[in-house]
């Protein structure tokens, strides 16, 4: 609906006027007022950490919700710096002008930097044209979380809802705390199965990676769009079966963008 317009506007933008070739300069993705280069140096400590660690020449990244591929880019610009190289990498995204928009910008501006590409339509909890153990690395640049998933709401704007639901997140009343609990295992089951086919996509051992991870409607980060709290990785391979290492400690890396607190994760799937 309307929370998807606001995508379709900004791909269309990129197409338009020029900013694919401009990449390092101009508004990222949607970030605000943030660029590329700001981004970059937000997370380059962290993609050296997990990319760099793991990766080397000729493996094969997948990026679900990939955008126009910046993030991607950027990983791979990251790689680079710690001398890895010919990596090949392939994603999907739910609006048909980013696919577009990444296609052209890996042939186009920078051609050179992945030794392949390709870039899909697809909608992320179903990527049934991806064979299962098949990425080195399978990460999402954005964790973008879905608003009113049950339309408790109906009729309203993307930020009336969640001001709608956010004046209940501490009400006394049964039933508006019954609309509050919903409201959240729905988020959490739309999450869950986002990771679940991440996981299948990945070879045994590989990092599965979720960046700017928004924290829960009602926690007192005062997420703008809802999402899942921390805890919600700690219990994952329990209460939704996830094929990880449980053996392995998830990694949290917490971040503050706009003056709003996101956080990434990064686990491993079961060998």
């Amino acid at each position: 609906g309307d929370y998807f317009n606001v995508y379709k506007r900004d791909a269309n933008n990129l197409a338009n006027d020029g900013a694919l070739e401009n990449y390092a300069l101009v508004e990222y993705d949607g970030f605000g007022s943030n660029t590329y280069v700001q981004l970059k140096a937000l997370l380059s400590e962290w993609k050296k950490r997990h990319f760099c660690g793991v990766l080397k020449s000729g493996d094969r990244i997948y990026e679900s919700a990939s955008g126009s591929g910046f993030n991607l880019h950027m990983s791979l610009e990251i790689l680079l710096e710690c001398n890895v190289r010919v990596i090949e990498v392939e994603g999907n995204d739910y609006v048909p002008q980013n696919v577009v928009n990444a296609n052209t910008f890996f042939t186009g501006p920078v051609r050179e930097r992945a030794k392949s590409h390709y870039f899909c339509h697809a909608d992320s909890l179903h990527l049934d044209h991806v064979p299962s153990n098949t990425f080195s690395l399978v990460y999402t640049g954005f964790m973008d979380p879905i608003v009113d998933p049950l339309n408790l709401f109906p009729g309203k704007g993307i930020s009336q809802r969640m001001q709608e639901l956010k004046a209940i997140c501490n009400s006394q009343d049964r039933h508006q705390q019954l609309l509050v609990t919903l409201d959240q295992n729905a988020q959490d089951e739309y999450h869950s199965n986002f990771v679940i086919e991440m996981i299948r996509i990945a070879k045994p051992g590989a990092p599965i990676i979720l960046e700017f991870i928004s924290h829960g409607a009602c926690s007192a980060t005062g997420s703008l769009w809802g999402g899942v709290n921390i805890n919600f990785w700690m219990t994952g391979a329990n209460k939704w079966g996830w094929d990880i290492d449980r053996n392995t400690e998830i990694d949290l890396y917490e971040l503050e963008l706009n003056g709003l607190k996101r956080y990434n994760v990064r686990m491993l799937k079961k060998k």
